[in-house]
């Protein structure tokens, strides 16, 4: 196992442990009930999807994959938390997104050939993967996986001309808007630290950390070793000026 220091801690390249494939039909309800991306699917086509499920389990700070490597396919989170990031060329950890269970990524596979983010686990996880190839064939069978797909591209997007957006707003406002995109997935209970929130915003640790404290004194949020729990979101939008 080798391992390189992006931003905030070691992140590890490593082998995931494949397990045995799993009958498709006990699959069905998971994708059905839990990947909200492909709930609204005919049977048939989520049939075909959990057959083309492999269980792939990963360490804490692990590689699921790495930008610029060959793209294989797209994964279902079933168990676990997985960010999506880049390395500037400070070596800071420029985080994107926060995956929890019931999200699927790696749709760029589909169209790219290489992967243009790095997916880090922040948990032991355990995904579902599905290959490219499995993917296409079946996108090309079902009409409807394939209006999904674009759905989600479309969705996505929309998310990342919202980073764009905020990009150019004071660290406050950013680190609310990470709070509100957080708290959807959590609750009021967020378990990411202050840097992996941080990273979100686009921030340092210690410019979250002084942010934060301001936050706790107004009695908006409340932090502990690893968590955040959000005690009043309607006031946090209200001092980003947003309804």
């Amino acid at each position: 196992m080798t391992g390189i220091i992006l931003g905030f801690g070691l992140f590890c390249y490593h082998n995931p442990v494949m397990r045995q494939k799993k009958n498709p039909r006990s699959l069905v309800p998971f994708i059905r009930s839990q990947v909200s991306l492909f709930s609204t699917l005919p049977h048939a086509a989520l049939r075909d999807l959990a057959a083309a499920c492999s269980e792939q389990s990963y360490g804490k700070g692990e590689f699921v994959c790495t930008a610029g490597e060959p793209a294989g396919g797209i994964w279902l989170v079933q168990e676990g938390l997985v960010q999506l990031n880049r390395c500037a060329r400070s070596g800071a950890n420029l985080a994107i997104e926060v995956l929890v269970p019931g999200d699927a990524f790696g749709f760029a596979s589909i169209c790219d050939r290489t992967w243009p983010v790095n997916a880090v686990t922040i948990k032991p996880s355990r995904l579902f993967a599905i290959s490219r190839d499995r993917m296409l064939a079946i996108m090309d069978k079902h009409p409807a996986v394939s209006r999904m797909v674009i759905s989600h591209f479309v969705q996505r997007l929309r998310f990342l001309g919202t980073r764009v957006f905020l990009s150019r707003e004071p660290v406050e406002k950013r680190l609310i808007a990470a709070l509100a995109y957080l708290s959807p997935k959590f609750g009021t209970e967020i378990p990411l630290t202050c840097a992996d929130i941080g990273a979100l915003a686009g921030t340092t640790p210690e410019t979250t950390m002084r942010v934060f404290a301001r936050f706790r004194k107004a009695g908006l949020l409340k932090t502990a070793r690893g968590k955040v729990r959000v005690s009043d979101l309607p006031a946090l939008m209200d001092r980003m000026g947003l309804e």
